[in-house]
């Protein structure tokens, strides 16, 4: 980590750390997280790959939305299992 390019462990885990401040969570009490998020925030190819305010709105509208969705689809496969079936047994 912190090498000339991004590794797929900075992605991972930049990505959540560099959102904590918009879930609430301050990074003041980890000096050493906050410098290294501080870094990666202000690498170019950090900025390249960042999330806008808008990207990020919509992503959480659609984490949101994902359990009612798995939900609905639960309950359609269990409608259609309990109907009887249009074909004879053999």
């Amino acid at each position: 980590m912190a090498g000339k390019q991004l590794t797929l462990a900075e992605i991972v885990a930049g990505t959540l750390v560099c959102r904590m401040l918009d879930l609430g969570i301050s990074l003041t009490d980890y000096p050493r997280l906050n410098i290294w998020s501080e870094g990666l925030l202000s690498r170019p190819t950090w900025q390249q790959i960042e999330l806008s305010s808008q990207e990020w709105d919509s992503f959480k509208r659609r984490m949101r939305l994902m359990p009612k969705i798995r939900e609905r689809r639960q309950r359609l496969r269990m409608n259609a299992l309990s109907k009887p079936s249009v074909f004879p047994e053999s």
